[in-house]
C-alpha cells in the first residue's frame, strides 16, 4: 500500500513539473508574440513614414535639405569652402555630344515576285517538266517559277503523287 502510495505521489509531482514546464513554454511563446507584433506595429509605422516623405514634395525637399545640410549626416560644403579645401571651384563644363553623320540604313534589295497564275494556258505536264529543266539549272529560281503555279497545277500534282 506503501508503495501504491509513493507511486501516486511521484506521478502527481511528475505531473505538476511537466504542467509547470508547459506554463513556462506559453509563457515564452506569448513573449516572443508580443514581441514580434510590436516589431511589425514599428516596420508599418516606419513604411508609413517613407511613403509620406516619398510622395509629398514639400516633406521631401525639407529632409533632403536637413540631410544634407550643416547639421545632418552628410552636411554639403560651399564653393568658397571647397575652393579652399583644394577642390576647383569652376563650373564642370557641359557634356556636349559630336555630331556625327548618321550611315546610311541599310536598303533591302527588291526582288519582283512573281504572281501566282502567271502560267495560265499551260498544262500541268508541261509546267512540271518545265519546272524539272530550270530546278535543274537554276535551283534558286525553281521557287519564283513555283509560285507561278495555277491551282489546278498544283492539284494535278498532288493527286499524282497520293
Amino acid at each position: 500500500m506503501e508503495d501504491a502510495f509513493i507511486l501516486a505521489l511521484k506521478d502527481r509531482q511528475a505531473y505538476g513539473q511537466a504542467a509547470t514546464q508547459l506554463a513556462d513554454v506559453k509563457l515564452r511563446q506569448d513573449s516572443l508574440l508580443d514581441y514580434a507584433r510590436q516589431l511589425l506595429a514599428q516596420a508599418d509605422e516606419e513604411l508609413e513614414n517613407y511613403k509620406t516623405i516619398l510622395t509629398n514634395p514639400n516633406i521631401l525637399a525639407n529632409y533632403t535639405c536637413d540631410f544634407f545640410g550643416p547639421d545632418g549626416p552628410y552636411p554639403s560644403v560651399s564653393r568658397q569652402e571647397a575652393a579652399y579645401n583644394g577642390y576647383p571651384s569652376q563650373q564642370p563644363q557641359q557634356y556636349q555630344p559630336q555630331q556625327q553623320s548618321q550611315p546610311q540604313q541599310f536598303q533591302r534589295p527588291t526582288i519582283s515576285m512573281p504572281q501566282p497564275g502567271g502560267n495560265q494556258g499551260e498544262s500541268p505536264a508541261s509546267f512540271w517538266a518545265r519546272f524539272s529543266e530550270i530546278a535543274d539549272v537554276a535551283p534558286t529560281q525553281a521557287w519564283q517559277y513555283l509560285a507561278q503555279a495555277t491551282p489546278e497545277v498544283l492539284r494535278a500534282k498532288t493527286l499524282v503523287v497520293q
